[in-house]
């Protein structure tokens, strides 16, 4: 029998969230999380020690580039397929500054059995939330700091895929099926909150960290 539900993303300077972000979402369902680490000196190891359990940490950072694809993020989902989804049912490919929101249901597990038998995946759109005022990172957790968001959803999105459908990643958003049909539901179903800026100074800083959606470190 396979785990239910996987999370794989690429990580960098993202610690002082990382705590909130997985524990949210071992809350509603998320058996384990796969984290590629970008950044410089690769932290997280150590720092994602309390969550041994059910966290594993793989190096991305001065790697990427013996990994075949396009961008370091399209690698790391690449080998992450490749090497540990085999045993679970179903994958979401998202960052550290999103949160899965499910308005009608308690677990993911529960929203996940809810689709029907074809459906493959599952595409979430964006809420996105500004630094609602916050020119350094707000102190405790950033679900309950920032508050305010744009009023229209946006139409980009985030995807729960079936692990044996994916065949490749067109981009950070999909991924191409080989069987099975990708749905895009309703937002009074489920959405992805994104914190695309938790702060000011965090937003302004986002061109010396880099962009991991490129080749090269």
């Amino acid at each position: 029998m396979k785990t239910h539900l996987a999370i794989v993303t690429t990580v960098r300077d993202e610690k002082p969230f990382m705590d909130e972000w997985l524990l949210y979402h071992k809350m509603i369902g998320a058996d384990h999380f796969f984290l590629y680490d970008d950044e410089p000196g690769l932290p997280l190891e150590t720092f994602c020690a309390p969550h041994q359990n059910y966290v594993t940490v793989i190096p991305l950072h001065g790697w990427s580039k013996k990994l075949p694809g396009e961008c370091r993020q399209n690698q790391a989902y690449t080998h992450a397929l490749n090497q540990f989804l085999g045993k679970y049912k179903w994958v979401a490919f998202i960052d550290v500054d999103e949160f899965i929101v499910l308005r009608q249901h308690e677990n993911l597990e529960n929203f996940l059995l809810s689709l029907d038998k074809d459906t493959c995946a599952v595409s979430l759109r964006w809420r996105m939330f500004g630094h609602c005022g916050f020119y350094k990172d707000p102190k405790g957790l950033v679900t309950a700091n920032l508050v305010r968001r744009k009023k229209e959803t946006d139409a980009r999105v985030k995807t729960i895929s079936r692990c044996d459908s994916i065949v490749s990643f067109v981009s950070q958003h999909w991924a191409e099926l080989k069987e099975g049909r990708r749905i895009e539901i309703s937002d009074e179903i489920a959405h992805v909150n994104h914190y695309q800026c938790r702060s000011f100074g965090r937003h302004m800083a986002r061109v010396d960290r880099g962009d991991c959606t490129f080749t090269g470190e």
